[in-house]
């Protein structure tokens, strides 16, 4: 992490943005502890070693929030009063930190090094979703931001859309989907994301079946 942090300094950064690897070690195979490392999606992405803001490369939202990864200048922290939220159990909190860090920076650097590994071995980790409140949750503070921090580019917006909707499909997709308790929650994200991207090439049609049949609220009766 020393060549993150000099690069931080001499390029004056507001943070130093690194992929994050899953490794998945094969406890229940192997008795000597061997490893399986998998690349995570953001890994394929060339990295780019030149000051950006987020608005150039919007991509960079949709992927996993390795803030665990960065390096942040403290005084862009303390400006923007930017803190985790302490939420029970922290589960997904690094997405809401994530977002707000990459849209009010403006300086950031990403690498395509290997800089931190994601051990995802305990059962009992938020990777292994069992409360599906946690990322309609998150997906909700997301949205929040957007508000209370006036974000109207169409461009990032368009991304953070994309990430609630990503939320909503890991949850219907989980064995732990319960309608009754989880399906208000839906509706309340998509009743917050706007129609228009119905007609957007970026969602997919899963995504807009689901928007369509969360939007009406009799579909949750």
């Amino acid at each position: 992490m020393s060549l993150l942090f000099t690069l931080s300094i001499d390029w004056g950064l507001h943070f130093f943005y690194c992929p994050l690897s899953w490794v998945q070690f094969n406890y229940f195979e192997s008795e000597n502890g061997n490893c399986k490392i998998l690349p995570s999606e953001s890994s394929k992405l060339e990295p780019y070693l030149q000051p950006f803001q987020i608005r150039q490369y919007p991509e960079l939202l949709l992927y996993h929030p390795s803030i665990w990864s960065c390096i942040y200048r403290s005084d862009f922290l303390h400006k923007n009063q930017i803190r985790l939220i302490e939420a029970p159990g922290a589960g997904w909190t690094d997405n809401p930190y994530f977002i707000s860090t990459m849209c009010r920076a403006k300086s950031i650097i990403w690498s395509n090094e290997r800089h931190y590994y994601y051990r995802r071995t305990n059962p009992s980790a938020s990777s292994n979703l069992r409360d599906c409140k946690i990322p309609l949750l998150r997906a909700l503070e997301l949205l929040e931001f957007v508000q209370s921090d006036g974000l109207i580019d169409p461009v990032i917006l368009r991304y953070i859309y994309k990430r609630c909707m990503l939320h909503i499909q890991i949850v219907s997709d989980n064995d732990h989907y319960d309608p009754v308790e989880n399906g208000p929650l839906v509706h309340e994200i998509v009743s917050k994301v706007p129609t228009n991207i119905l007609q957007d090439s970026l969602f997919t049609p899963q995504e807009c079946a689901l928007y369509r049949v969360f939007r009406d609220r009799r579909n949750l009766e």
